[in-house]
């Protein structure tokens, strides 16, 4: 499913908040560099970076990690953060996030994304234009790669589905997505 809205969505579509994610760009635990900025990440995921020591990080080349196209944490970063720059061809596909971050954890050399609800203490997440990922910046929507998880229905959902979307918005289940590393 999609995490995020389109801008051009019809005025009678229904749209409920169902949670708060953030997506970390993360390296190895061993790269020292403090952060990035958007139009950094964008180069760096471009191919256009040959060293990190520059920015602070280890020397040598950065290796990418990506996610297939059709990974709502690719669609988002390819969003906002490479816009119509397309992603280097150099970069390694991984499969899932667990696969990503394994990579970033073996290679002091790799970058990746992932969402923040997948992290658990794996890898290394960078600050973003100076602010970084952490909970009280997704909450507050402060952190660049911050998005809303929603429902989105053509209608407001009726009989059984809506009381689905009632349970989903219920503390039950907002526990539950809380346990799964979501806001």
């Amino acid at each position: 499913g999609l995490t995020w809205a389109p801008e051009q969505l019809p005025s009678e579509t229904w749209v409920q908040p169902l949670a708060r994610d953030g997506l970390a760009i993360v390296v190895n635990a061993q790269n020292g560099i403090p952060g990035l900025t958007l139009e950094q990440a964008r180069l760096l995921f471009q191919g256009r970076v040959e060293d990190w020591s520059p920015w602070g990080g280890l020397p040598g080349t950065p290796q990418l990690v990506t996610r297939e196209d059709a990974s709502g944490d690719t669609l988002f970063f390819q969003r906002r953060v490479m816009g119509d720059f397309p992603m280097a061809l150099t970069a390694l596909l991984a499969p899932t996030s667990e696969a990503l971050l394994g990579v970033v954890e073996e290679d002091p050399l790799a970058v990746g994304y992932v969402s923040t609800a997948r992290m658990n203490g794996r890898g290394r997440a960078l600050a973003v234009d100076g602010v970084p990922p952490a909970p009280e910046m997704l909450a507050s929507g402060l952190y660049p790669l911050t998005r809303d998880i929603v429902l989105v229905a053509p209608a407001a959902p009726e009989g059984a589905l809506g009381d689905f979307v009632q349970w989903l918005a219920g503390e039950h289940a907002q526990n539950i997505i809380r346990q799964q590393g979501f806001l």
